[in-house]
């Protein structure tokens, strides 16, 4: 009970931290550039430059363009230059048409300008600027020279289904069925344990394996409450606050969701190393059983510790890169989750220490498996049955195949998809090289292989997320559930020797 208070708690003090440095998509005296994904599917996906906050009769220069059409101009800097030379206001003059209040661009001898695919114009005080995307990809607003610090020119990147981002709402849309398919799982197996196993008066509750009730309450549970309440918030966002507003309760919910997102995961890691040195199979930490020894208290206590300071470091880790300079400020739509190369050594430290907790956590359930394994055949539960230590021995077996090995396979599988949809997707749509200056190319290449990756990489990657956790639900349910395998807690029993402590399984590396 006090974990799960802690783990509320740290969420919520993340959250609250997180959501006061928001990045809204606004414009301004030093940020003249701003870039984002759009996703066209049905209904009308848009950009649009809000001119309110402007001095009545100032029209500001503005352009908004998808940006692999960059290289079709000669004079047009790639953003990265942009928003450099924007910030110091070096932003050269001959760049704009001060007589139409718009962008002077240079066209490529072979390029002929689409105005549906490109909009260069300006925006007032009365004329806000709304271009109709038709084509999914990253597009960016450029804005001409601001006189005044205090003027703010919002921007809204709206898709065609609300205003979360491509991958959120990637997330979003799948999530749904995810929560429904989970829900149903759910009840199946509670059913099946009240049916079969228990009663419908739950008075014989002890009579479900230790195993059992976990995967139903310990991960299913979780795992849907985590999930439905990702779900609420994002749907909130996608159809209440768009990119523009500084929403403080919105960053809250949304930045909570993060770090309870990653403190589930990390939970669920823990108790997989709980399971890996044979809670559930061999032992047991609270109740009676006639054969099954008492899980050590102290290692008990380490292990919470361990996932305590796991908690922690990623609170901190957090912390710190949502307050860190990103390498493209420029970019929105993307989340951070790596530290910038501009990132401090104290950032830096804490991106190592979570990688290292996540190595060992791996480490850990790895050793302990054949530990474990070593130790009930050198200790069965039931020495006069030998049949029950084998179904032990070989349920055990294959729960840390569906653990360990099931997800590398389906891992890889999903990575060799993705691979090769990107680079498929890149080369059909990559630009000549030029013959002159490759700054642009550069920039080019890298945001095409952003906008492909997100066009073709996100959705299987999330699909191969979803397949996992199913699977091995479902193989722990033939495995353990079904058939009720694993340790069954007796309160009824009080035998001193039968239940002594499990500090007598230790066993040396000669044994």
């Amino acid at each position: 009970m006090l974990l799960k208070q802690f783990i509320v708690f740290i969420s919520i003090v993340t959250s609250f931290t997180f959501a006061l440095t928001s990045n809204p998509t606004v414009l301004g005296y030093e940020k003249g550039a701003i870039c984002g994904p759009i996703s066209q599917r049905k209904g009308k996906g848009y950009i649009k430059v809000d001119g309110s906050k402007l001095p009545q009769d100032f029209k500001l220069p503005t352009l908004i363009f998808h940006y692999t059409d960059l290289l079709n101009f000669t004079n047009l800097p790639n953003v990265e230059k942009y928003f450099d030379d924007y910030a110091k206001h070096e932003i050269s003059d001959s760049l704009f048409d001060e007589n139409n209040s718009k962008f002077n661009l240079k066209v490529a001898s072979d390029f002929k300008i689409d105005d549906a695919k490109l909009y260069n114009g300006y925006t007032d005080a009365n004329k806000n600027v709304e271009y109709i995307v038709y084509d999914t990809g990253i597009y960016c607003v450029y804005i001409g020279k601001l006189e005044d610090k205090k003027i703010h020119v919002p921007v809204v990147f709206k898709n065609s289904y609300g205003n979360l981002t491509y991958i959120e709402y990637t997330v979003y849309s799948q999530m749904k069925y995810v929560i429904v398919l989970a829900t149903g799982l759910f009840i199946y197996l509670l059913n099946y344990i009240l049916k079969f196993k228990v009663g419908r008066d739950f008075k014989d509750l002890d009579s479900v394996s230790v195993i059992s009730k976990a995967v139903i309450f310990l991960v299913l549970l979780p795992f849907i409450l985590v999930n439905s309440y990702i779900w609420i918030g994002a749907f909130l966002e996608n159809n209440f606050f768009d990119s523009s507003k500084d929403a403080m309760l919105m960053n809250l919910a949304k930045q909570g969701a993060q770090f309870l997102s990653i403190a589930f995961n990390t939970y669920t890691i823990c108790i997989l190393l709980l399971f890996s040195m044979g809670y559930g199979v061999i032992y047991y930490h609270n109740g009676n059983s006639h054969r099954y020894r008492l899980f050590p208290h102290q290692t008990f206590v380490r292990i919470v510790g361990f996932f305590v300071t796991n908690l922690v470091v990623i609170y901190i880790y957090l912390l710190l890169l949502n307050g860190a300079k990103s390498d493209t400020p420029f970019l929105t739509g993307f989340e951070q989750l790596e530290p910038p190369s501009s990132g401090s050594a104290i950032l830096n430290l804490f991106a190592g220490l979570t990688g290292l907790f996540s190595i060992t956590w791996f480490i850990l359930i790895v050793y302990f498996y054949f530990r474990t394994k070593k130790t009930i055949s050198l200790f069965p539960p039931d020495p006069n049955d030998e049949d029950s230590t084998q179904r032990v021995v070989l349920a055990f077996k294959r729960s840390i195949f569906i653990i360990l090995v099931l997800p590398i396979i389906v891992m890889f599988i999903a990575g060799f998809i993705i691979a090769s949809k990107v680079v498929s997707g890149i080369t059909d749509s990559l630009p000549d090289f030029p013959s002159g200056d490759t700054a642009n190319y550069d920039s080019v290449i890298q945001i095409l292989a952003l906008e492909k990756s997100m066009q073709v990489a996100v959705s299987p990657m999330l699909l191969s997320n979803w397949i996992y956790f199913f699977a091995a639900v479902i193989g722990l349910f033939f495995i353990w559930i079904k058939d009720n395998n694993g340790l069954i807690i007796d309160r009824n029993v009080d035998d001193p020797i039968e239940n002594a402590d499990v500090s007598q399984f230790n066993i040396s590396d000669e044994d």
